[in-house]
């Protein structure tokens, strides 16, 4: 593992920060393409976002494992390695203006990335439900069998009833 020289430090959170951010907001894009391919239930679209999506994903785990790097190089410089915003309050910056924006930008488009994954899992969710419901439908005939009962006959399906 590498020191880095006081001056150094602005300039490895700079990069690190700006490839987030650049690739933050290309997965925020593909989410939302996602998200409008689901809701359409247009697969052919879905399946052509995974490779991108895919790339976006090993990118942004690229982006994790080098600020877990520098955090780790913090730490054996004796400098605060609990978080980016703590390094970057502990290190001389000459354009910290710009890198507390960029921090602030990150942690955004970070909530941002939740909140867009967790609608499209809600999407998909809907989505499987609804096939459930269908293949229930066709199995049963679209008659629902009483739960209780004495002598009840469970209704057959299209599917499953060989009477039909």
């Amino acid at each position: 593992m590498q020191r880095l020289a006081h001056d150094d430090w602005e300039t490895a959170l700079t990069d690190l920060l700006d490839d987030l951010l650049q690739t933050q907001q290309e997965m925020l894009q593909i989410l939302e393409q996602k998200r409008i391919a689901m809701v359409s239930r247009n697969l052919a679209s879905i399946r052509e976002l995974q490779p991108r999506e895919e790339e976006l994903c090993r990118q942004l785990t690229a982006c994790q494992n080098r600020r877990n790097e520098l955090l780790a190089m913090a730490r054996t410089a004796n400098l605060p390695d609990g978080n980016l915003e703590q390094l970057s309050r502990s290190v001389p910056l000459q354009q910290e203006a710009g890198v507390r924006e960029r921090l602030s930008n990150a942690s955004h488009r970070a909530m941002l990335l939740k909140h867009q994954s967790l609608t499209n899992w809600i999407i998909a969710q809907r989505n499987l439900l609804h096939i459930s419901q269908l293949l229930e439908n066709i199995t049963t005939g679209g008659q629902t069998a009483p739960t209780y009962g004495k002598n009840t006959r469970v209704a057959g399906g299209f599917i499953l009833d060989q009477e039909a």
